[in-house]
């Protein structure tokens, strides 16, 4: 399907000299006394996690120390050391069965695949959703390589199945996941260090006052709804800072199409300050871009009529979310390498009727 010029025309480096971060929380420490076992500080920093969660997620690779991925949970730390700590979640099932499920491989070798993840798409296995996951069509896929002979590569032997970082369920767009534990390695310092290049394209309700701008608030989990994200001050709100820029107008400025790069990476992040900024994005129901409320913010000024607000309200099914662009260094061969994908379906229905008004 062709898409609309400002749809195509939104370059990668539109929001260049910030630097990207993988979508998920991180907590960042700095060691106070020499001479401390990893895990142990570990365990002192981070309330509610067991120690031995703690030791799981160190060898997992998901703690980097000083810019480096460090899986020893012995590590001794000298004073001074900082300590990243990418979100703990819960392993996936120890029994992760391949599915033959059809994935839009954008890129792949004997050691990552860069995939155009689909909306509606969890990425690993997790309470609720035991199968139907990007980890379980991804060993499908590479089992089926190396049965042929292509690929030697078997994810199920790689941590946390390959999984570098992820986007929520609804999002669309580019991930990239390790096929070998040294390439996963190399990936996973990278995200730390923020130098992993990643741009978003969003439908938001309204446009910006500003035509570019920087966010800075933290983020942390809602008080008053722990499954969900908000803007928290104080001791556990985390830094998180968002740029964007808007690309288009939409239906007489009721809505936008706003491009965002992010300087740090909180679960939601761009969904929280597109709701902090007034603008939250269309179909994103758990922050405010659903529903009545959404189609009667469309058609503000009269702008569409009620029936074409609602329609176009009910399609969005998901948060207009897209992750367009990914660029990285090679964790094996070194080499500069970008990716970047249009827009599911659903994205350009959405952005092509609102363009009509």
């Amino acid at each position: 399907m062709a898409l609309c010029s400002p749809l195509r025309g939104v370059k990668s480096d539109a929001l260049s000299g910030h630097r990207s971060d993988f979508q998920g929380e991180e907590e960042v420490f700095v060691a106070r006394a020499s001479s401390s076992r990893l895990d142990a500080f570990l365990a002192d920093q981070i309330s509610g996690v067991s120690r031995s969660r703690i030791v799981e997620s160190i060898k997992s690779g998901v703690v980097v120390v000083n810019g480096n991925v460090t899986t020893k949970p012995s590590h001794k730390l000298d004073i001074g050391d900082r300590v990243i700590c990418g979100e703990i979640v819960a392993s996936p099932p120890t029994e992760v069965a391949p599915e033959n499920i059809p994935l839009d491989v954008v890129f792949e070798d004997d050691h990552l695949v860069v995939v155009n993840k689909p909306p509606g798409m969890v990425v690993h296995p997790s309470a609720g959703h035991a199968g139907g996951s990007l980890v379980n069509a991804l060993l499908f896929h590479c089992n089926e390589r190396s049965n042929r002979g292509d690929d030697a590569s078997k994810m199920i032997d790689v941590p946390r199945l390959g999984v570098v970082h992820r986007i929520d369920k609804g999002t669309s767009g580019l991930l990239v996941m390790a096929k070998d534990a040294a390439a996963q390695a190399g990936l996973q310092t990278q995200f730390a260090n923020r130098s992993v290049r990643r741009r978003y394209l969003a439908i938001v309700l309204g446009t910006p006052a500003r035509e570019s701008g920087r966010i800075d608030a933290p983020i942390g989990r809602d008080p008053a709804d722990r499954l969900k994200m908000a803007i928290v001050r104080g001791a556990t709100g985390r830094q998180a800072i968002s740029n964007f820029g808007v690309r288009a107008r939409l239906v007489r400025g009721n809505a936008s199409l706003v491009e965002w790069q992010l300087e740090t990476g909180r679960t939601h992040q761009i969904r929280v300050h597109a709701r902090e900024m007034g603008h939250p994005i269309v179909g994103d129901e758990a922050y405010g871009g659903g529903g009545s409320a959404a189609a009667e913010f469309l058609r503000r000024d009269g702008a569409m009529s009620a029936a074409a607000a609602r329609e176009i309200v009910a399609k969005c099914a998901r948060p207009m979310l897209h992750a367009r662009s990914l660029g990285f260094r090679h964790p094996v061969t070194g080499e500069e390498i970008s990716f970047a994908v249009e827009p599911p379906p659903d994205f350009v229905d959405a952005f092509t009727e609102l363009s009509k008004y």
